[in-house]
């Protein structure tokens, strides 16, 4: 029975000490798991901008301004070109880095307007890296389709976990910094 005593007061000692950090990390379940949801049922919905507009074409336009000769054509959600195609599925739009990202920003005890600007820009660089990603597994998928699924699953996943990581720590510095000024 001393032991139960001697647990449940090291547990009451380390909540009380870690409060903000337990906090964070249960809002922050609690709105990843929100938008993820979210994101579930709206996703067919969502599917024709969020990857054929907004990543399909894009790669396109970029595909064809660094190498015009690639004559690469968006149709839906496939990239289109000579002789090769590379589909873009869903999943692959980075949804959930970004849902990751809000969750996080949402979370954290700060003002609402800087929140705002977070999630703002941490969505804007996670879809640029997206559209870098998507743009050079086209050109991986063409010519060294032996290293597709190494790039798209380890290399660009973790880049774009790092982008997101390396931009909350930015954020969090910047609105410490702030906050002491």
């Amino acid at each position: 029975m001393n032991i139960i005593k001697k647990l449940l007061k090291r547990t009451r000692q380390f909540v009380r000490k870690n409060r903000d950090g337990i906090l964070f990390f249960v809002f922050f379940i609690g709105y990843f798991f929100a938008g993820q949801v979210i994101y579930y049922f709206i996703r067919d919905i969502t599917a024709p901008v969020l990857v054929d507009m907004l990543h399909v074409r894009v790669s396109a336009f970029i595909i064809n301004t660094l190498t015009p000769a690639e004559h690469c054509i968006a149709e839906g959600n496939t990239l289109f070109a000579a002789q090769h195609t590379l589909e873009i599925v869903l999943g692959c739009e980075g949804i959930d880095s970004i849902i990751i990202i809000i969750a996080a920003l949402a979370a954290y005890r700060s003002r609402i307007g800087w929140k705002l600007t977070g999630i703002t820009l941490g969505t804007l660089i996670l879809y640029v890296v997206n559209i870098f990603r998507i743009t050079g597994l086209f050109y991986i998928s063409k010519y060294r389709s032996d290293m597709f699924d190494t790039m798209h699953i380890v290399v660009g996943q973790t880049i774009i976990i790092v982008a997101g990581f390396i931009f909350f720590l930015a954020w969090n510095t910047a609105e410490s910094k702030l906050k002491a000024t």
